[in-house]
């Protein structure tokens, strides 16, 4: 038996081989069918790329093929030996094979059976004389929708004209920023590198973009690669004791400055500082020199290490010539240190601020033409404010002015109406955000029925606990310096930084 399956072994890998074939042939007819609807489809939505899907339709075709290998019938000894008899050996084969299954006892015309099965085996090259059987008709059947799948896929989509003006207004941008902005020509030869990294893919994903989301999703994967990079060309150890200074009100804005890695900042950071300390009680002055040495435990380096210890026993004395002398020699080392990759880091900021310049005239855009189509339907409404209320636009057209130190405001919307609004006083105080412990509630307001239909707005209070009361620009800059924080997380746009500040700037106003 072992010597029949040895000799057909090369017959039966032949056989595999064609089972495969067919199984690919017959999957690929699948794939190549649906491939086409998927790529008419992604014309209009572009939900997968041209590459992926090829990928996707050659695996499919090879686990077409292996499946046929092994389902419905494996290729068995049987099978093998009907493939030799096939070959006009007349069951030569498949007797012999049927004998050596039953055992070793055979009569004579048995073994001469078996005998003559093993000859023709030896004798003759099965393999070579097996040809593989091609389903022709299925063949070119699958040859016809490949073809129509490449044909569909290299096809322009419909809208492509206009995602390659869309994309190609971002990648204007990025070359403008290399030609015009210094800090790029001088970056080493390791961060320039970088930016072309961070450049060429941005390329990339712009070239096989087919939607505007598309676009936008590369613009967003670029910004937080543009993160990543100025976050890494901070010095680790100006990040160290930054987390360290952020965890006192006195040194917040050093923090800051330092954790960004801009030196002019720390240097106006130092500065205020030197200009605070002669005013501090003792008590904050030793909690000040306290702050430094904890930071000169959370250093690596040892020179700025003692740098900080030097200092913080320079604070704890009082000689003020020589605790001025010990803060310039601080400022001076901590700027050194920032100005390390700061050149990426202005890049950085400068590419950034391009591309953000470019999402917002482009959405500018998208509104003015939504509003020369609705502007006829807009119904004029008047509102009058209290403390320094300001309008905001919206589907009509409206006014709105404060009393106390505001500013006017023109705003929109659709429906006639009256409304309050509230700001305000320099001198008020505010709840922390523990909020009165009052029950919430929740109210709404409709508009009055027009063409466009009726518009609903809902104001919502929840349940809370009654903080202290502090005075307002306390708790909005505490806010802000925490939001400010909480944008150094690399999953937020990269972009979210400068309308954050803003937004806080403008209620400070």
């Amino acid at each position: 038996m072992n010597e029949l399956q040895r000799l057909l072994k090369l017959l039966k890998y032949k056989l595999i081989w064609e089972r495969f074939c067919h199984g690919v042939i017959y999957m690929s007819m699948l794939a190549f069918g649906g491939g086409i609807a998927l790529a008419v489809l992604d014309k209009w939505w572009g939900f997968i790329e041209f590459d992926r899907l090829c990928i996707a339709m050659i695996g499919s075709m090879l686990f077409g093929g292996i499946l046929l290998v092994f389902y419905p019938r494996r290729v068995d000894d049987l099978a093998v030996a009907q493939a030799g008899d096939s070959l006009g050996y007349q069951e030569r084969f498949v007797t012999a094979m049927e004998l050596l299954n039953k055992g070793e006892n055979h009569s004579a015309m048995e073994q001469m059976a078996v005998e003559d099965g093993l000859m023709q085996a030896r004798n003759n090259n099965l393999a070579k004389a097996y040809r593989i059987c091609i389903p022709k008709r299925f063949l070119k059947i699958s040859a016809v929708l490949g073809l129509a799948f490449f044909i569909v896929g290299f096809i322009p989509s419909p809208n492509q004209k206009e995602v390659a003006h869309y994309a190609n207004a971002y990648l204007k941008k990025v070359e403008q920023v290399e030609s015009f902005n210094s800090e790029v020509s001088r970056l080493s030869k390791a961060e320039r590198k970088e930016w072309n990294q961070v450049k060429k893919k941005l390329q990339k994903d712009m070239k096989k973009a087919k939607n505007k989301e598309a676009v936008d999703k590369a613009v967003m994967s670029a910004q937080q690669s543009m993160k990543k990079i100025e976050k890494n060309s901070i010095n680790k150890d100006l990040n160290r004791a930054g987390e360290v200074f952020a965890g006192d009100k006195m040194t917040k804005d050093l923090a800051m400055s330092m954790q960004k890695g801009n030196s002019q900042q720390i240097s106006q950071a130092m500065e205020q500082l030197m200009e605070e300390f002669p005013n501090m009680t003792s008590e904050e002055k030793q909690q000040l020199a306290e702050i430094f040495k904890n930071a000169a435990a959370a250093v690596s380096t040892q020179e700025l290490a003692n740098s900080f210890l030097s200092l913080a026993s320079q604070l704890s004395t009082e000689d003020m010539q020589a605790i001025a002398q010990g803060m310039n020699a601080m400022k001076e080392q901590l700027s050194q240190l920032a100005q390390q990759g700061e050149d990426m880091r202005q890049a950085m900021e400068a590419l950034n601020q391009a591309m953000a310049q470019e999402k917002t005239a482009q959405n500018q855009g998208e509104a003015g033409s939504a509003g020369e189509n609705s502007v006829q339907n807009q119904e004029p409404s008047q509102g009058e404010g209290n403390q320094g209320s300001s309008g905001q636009e919206g589907a009509g057209a409206g006014q709105g002015e404060g009393n106390k130190g505001g500013s006017k405001g023109a705003g929109k919307e659709a429906g006639k109406g009256q409304g309050r609004g509230t700001g305000h006083a320099e001198s008020e105080k505010i709840y922390t955000r523990k909020e009165q412990g009052k029950a919430g509630y929740e109210t709404q307001l409709h508009g009055v029925q027009n063409e466009n239909g009726q518009s609903t707005y809902s104001i919502q209070q929840t349940e809370g606990m009654k903080g202290e009361s502090v005075p307002y620009k306390q708790v909005l800059e505490s806010y802000k310096q925490e939001a400010l924080r909480d944008l150094a997380n690399e999953d937020i746009p990269y972009g979210m930084r400068k309308m954050v500040s803003e937004y806080f700037s403008s209620l400070e106003k």
